[in-house]
C-alpha cells in the first residue's frame, strides 16, 4: 500500500496529498537539472564567444617592393624583421583604424598580421601573428609636414614627420618600419594613390611607441 501511495502522481484527486508532494519533489529535481543545464550552456557560450566572436582585422605585409617603387620586385624581408626591427606598419584611413582600435582596446577585436607566400594578391596568405591588446599593440597618428618656401611655394619636409603632434626624425621612423629612409619615402610618395595631406595610421606591433 505504501509503495502504491509513493507513485501516485497520476492517480488524480483520490490521492491528492501524495500527488502534490510528488509534484513538488519532481519540480525541485527538474529545477536543479535546469540550473545545471543553464550553467553548462553559459560555460559553453562563454568559451564560444571568446574564440569565435572577436572581430579580426587583417593587415597584409608585402613580401616584395611594390610596382611603383624603384626596388620593385626585391624582397622587403618584413617577415624576418617583424616585431624585431619592424615594430610597426603604416595604413591609410586613420579614422577607420581609430574606430577599430577602440574595439581592440576594449578587448573586442584583434589584428591578424599576414604576408603573401608569393606574388601579392596571387598567392596564399601566411599568418605571422594574431595580436591583441595584451600584446601591447597601439595606434598613433602620423602626419607629413609641409614647409613654406620664400617664393610662396611649399614642399614636404623629408627629414621629420609628426606623430601625435610631435616631431620625429624620418630616418628613425623608417628604420622602425623596416626600411631605409629613402625606401620609406619612395614607398609613400611614389604611390599614385597616396595623399600626403591625409593622416596615416601608425600601428605598433609591440609595446614600443613614440612618446614625448
Amino acid at each position: 500500500m505504501m509503495r502504491k501511495e509513493t507513485y501516485a502522481w497520476s492517480s488524480g484527486n483520490r490521492r491528492k496529498w501524495n500527488s502534490e508532494a510528488a509534484g513538488r519533489f519532481t519540480f525541485v529535481v527538474n529545477q536543479e537539472r535546469m540550473q545545471v543545464g543553464l550553467l553548462t550552456m553559459s560555460c559553453i557560450r562563454s568559451i564560444f564567444n571568446t574564440h569565435t566572436t572577436m572581430q579580426t582585422y587583417e593587415i597584409m605585409l608585402s613580401k616584395k617592393f611594390l610596382s611603383w617603387h624603384p626596388r620593385k620586385g626585391q624582397p622587403t624581408n618584413f617577415a624576418e624583421t617583424f616585431r624585431k626591427e619592424k615594430t610597426h606598419t603604416m595604413r591609410g584611413e586613420y579614422d577607420a583604424w581609430n574606430a577599430r582600435f577602440e574595439q581592440i582596446y576594449a578587448g573586442e577585436a584583434c589584428i591578424s598580421v599576414k604576408i603573401w607566400e608569393g606574388e601579392s594578391f596571387r598567392s596564399k596568405k601566411i599568418e605571422l601573428a594574431r595580436l591583441t591588446r595584451e600584446d601591447g599593440i597601439s595606434l598613433q597618428r602620423l602626419s607629413f609636414i609641409k614647409n613654406a618656401t620664400p617664393g610662396g611655394f611649399s614642399c614636404w619636409n623629408c627629414t621629420e614627420v609628426l606623430i601625435d603632434g610631435h616631431r620625429w626624425p624620418t630616418d628613425l621612423v623608417a628604420h622602425n618600419d623596416g626600411l631605409s629612409k629613402d625606401d620609406w619615402l619612395d614607398w609613400f610618395f611614389r604611390d599614385p594613390n597616396f595623399d600626403p595631406n591625409d593622416d596615416v595610421a601608425l600601428i605598433n606591433f609591440t609595446c614600443k611607441r613614440y612618446n614625448k
